[in-house]
């Protein structure tokens, strides 16, 4: 009883409601210095968003706590620091090669070299360290490029893979459902399925009619067909084992039910060809996709490309100091870098566009000019109907609009 009292007594002195209250308090209290801490954190962000890459790395060691944080900030600083001045060399290269005077040149020069020892390089190598930053960046483009492209196939391959193991009806509900270029895909694995079907009624027929021919060897010939080397060298050795077991004529079976039981193995034999059929037709169909994707996008950067205003006075102050060279028809300069420029450009993707599809071939009549009006209408048609160039030049051609 007495215990009874003494919790009859605290709960009537400490209620629960009373402990929810003090911590209510407690957190009202500290509310005001959260929401503080808050605001500086997100008006310390907004401060180095705005800074430059230098002026972050001084202020992260002016806040530095640690030997290990200023150490991280001082290095990010000399990071920066090399950065930013190869850019400045870059700058200055260009500056020095549009200079039209020797005493303009040794100036930059002069300035190349103060900036070189902060970048730890040396600015007469320059221009060619970016030629070969430029092929780094090509090929790690064409690295991501075939990475996209195997992850393209493997999905493309997933899809038919799951359309295959479907019934007749979810595969109608399951085709409806996806977009345009899957349906592609799906038409071409009914059309092998069709084609499959055809070789499972003539094993049916051969199962019970002896005077049936077996269809070994039109599964046979899918089988040759395939081109990954070990899927198709087991599936023939399964087929192999199957027709020695088959009984020469006026002979018969070994025991009662071999027929069926070798009907059941070679229908077996034809679904893992049908598959693997699929999947490579799949795989196939993504790749040439993903190619002709690649060479639009490149083929309408080129179409579409011009070089800066900058680019163009700096080539044809080059071209006025070369005049004595060419002799007196250079009549204008401005026009003529243009053109040099965008030949340059052209060359360079030509070259990666060579990369990133290997099976790529320019035909003859690309090097064909157009006004700018049609090449407006080439590059308007690309992109309306997803073709390459070529495809739209030749469809236009045969309309009569070019």
């Amino acid at each position: 009883m007495a215990r009874f009292g003494r919790s009859f007594v605290q709960a009537a002195t400490q209620p629960q409601y009373a402990q929810g209250l003090f911590t209510a308090a407690q957190q009202m209290g500290v509310a005001p210095g959260r929401r503080r801490a808050k605001e500086e954190q997100q008006k310390r962000v907004g401060m180095l968003r705005d800074m430059g890459a230098v002026e972050r790395a001084d202020y992260m060691a002016s806040i530095a706590e640690t030997p290990q944080e200023l150490m991280q900030a001082e290095a990010a600083k000399a990071a920066a620091v090399k950065q930013g001045s190869l850019e400045s060399l870059r700058g200055l290269e260009a500056a020095r090669q549009a200079a039209g005077s020797a005493e303009e040149k040794q100036q930059i020069e002069q300035i190349m070299a103060r900036v070189a020892v902060q970048a730890g390089v040396d600015p007469v190598t320059i221009a060619g360290r970016t030629q070969e930053e430029e092929l780094r960046e090509t090929r790690l483009e064409e690295v991501k490029a075939n990475q996209q492209k195997r992850l393209q196939t493997e999905r493309s391959k997933n899809v038919v893979a799951a359309w295959s193991a479907m019934s007749e009806a979810d595969r109608v509900k399951f085709k409806d459902q996806l977009p345009v270029d899957d349906q592609l895909l799906i038409d071409n694995a009914e059309l092998q399925d069709l084609e499959r079907q055809k070789r499972v009624e003539e094993i049916e027929a051969w199962k019970v009619s002896k005077d049936a021919p077996l269809p070994v060897a039109s599964v046979e010939a899918v089988i040759n067909n395939l081109t990954d080397g070990d899927v198709k060298s087991a599936l023939k050795a399964d087929l192999a084992a199957i027709v020695e077991q088959l009984p020469t004529e006026g002979k018969e079976y070994s025991y009662a039910g071999q027929r069926s039981k070798l009907a059941s193995q070679i229908k077996a034999i034809n679904d893992k060809a049908f598959r693997a059929t699929v999947a490579e037709d799949s795989a196939r169909i993504a790749d040439e996709r993903f190619d002709r994707s690649t060479i639009r996008q490149v083929e309408a950067d080129i179409a579409t490309y011009r070089p800066t205003k900058a680019q163009v006075e700096a080539r044809a102050t080059e071209l006025e100091q070369k005049a004595d060279e060419w002799g007196d028809d250079v009549e204008d300069f401005m026009e003529r870098s243009e053109k040099e420029l965008i030949n340059e450009y052209e060359q360079r993707q030509r070259k990666r566009l060579n990369l990133l599809v290997p099976s790529y071939e320019r035909p003859e009549d690309v090097s064909e000019s157009f006004t700018n009006e049609q090449e407006e209408l080439i590059t308007a048609n690309m992109n309306e109907y997803g073709k390459t160039r070529e495809e739209i030049i030749t469809a236009l051609k045969k309309k009569g609009r070019l």
